[in-house]
């Protein structure tokens, strides 16, 4: 069980800015729901592991749980969106070090799309590819599902990953974002375990001082599930209520 720091714990720290402060509580909001809704996705997987058998299907029902979260929150859930971060001029690709797109949760009231922006695709405005316009915060997933016994790529696309976020450079200006990472297995040969794993041995390797955004993991099995937790210092096992 995590514990909250308060400012009377640590009468020192630095007041943050407040439009930062409401951004990550408007964040934080929206994390209770994810979780609501891995919960029922892995309930689901529980009773009968042919319920997800690729990624797709995982990412379908993952939407589909967002979705009916949405009474109770205001995030709009969208597919293949795709958001780059910042980049060196020289850099002839960037977008395939820099996305993660497989679901966002974005802010519906801050969305703007029309031809306009479909033909101008200036991503320095924060138009993206698909031709729309958002300026604002978000989560970004990135799922990954193991199906066969002794199948690497999961694990070798876990760590291209957390190798992502390591990428990752957004200006000092920029909404905060944060990003989680869902991987499951039905296979016998990959579990949770070897999952958490993958995850230690890689997000603490020697990063820069940009990498201070928050992670969540959402690791599953056929057996058990687990949220893991990086603050951008220190990574921690979350209780799932």
């Amino acid at each position: 069980m995590e514990k909250k720091n308060t400012l009377a714990n640590k009468p020192q720290q630095k007041v943050e800015d407040p439009q930062k402060t409401n951004e990550r509580e408007l964040l934080e909001s929206w994390h209770p729901h994810i979780q609501s809704a891995m919960k029922q996705l892995h309930t689901k997987f529980l009773t009968d592991t042919k319920f997800i058998l690729t990624e797709s299907d995982l990412k379908s029902w993952l939407f589909y749980y967002l979705q009916h979260e949405k009474p109770y929150t205001p995030f709009a859930v969208h597919t293949e969106v795709t958001h780059y971060a910042e980049h060196q001029k020289n850099d002839k690709e960037p977008e395939k070090k820099y996305k993660f797109r497989d679901l966002s949760l974005l802010c519906p009231w801050k969305i703007t799309a029309n031809e306009y922006y479909i033909k101008q695709n200036d991503n320095n405005k924060d138009i993206l590819s698909k031709g729309f316009r958002h300026d604002a915060n978000a989560i970004h997933f990135e799922l990954k599902f193991v199906r066969e016994v002794g199948s690497n790529n999961e694990i070798n696309g876990l760590k291209e990953d957390i190798g992502k976020l390591k990428l990752y450079t957004p200006n000092v200006n920029s909404p905060i974002r944060d990003f989680v990472i869902i991987c499951g297995s039905r296979s016998e040969g990959t579990n949770v375990e070897a999952f958490i794993d993958t995850v230690c041995s890689n997000i603490k390797k020697p990063v820069s001082d940009v990498f201070k955004q928050r992670v969540r993991f959402y690791l599953f099995d056929k057996k058990k599930m687990v949220c893991l937790r990086w603050d951008g210092t220190e990574l921690k096992e979350t209780e799932l209520k």
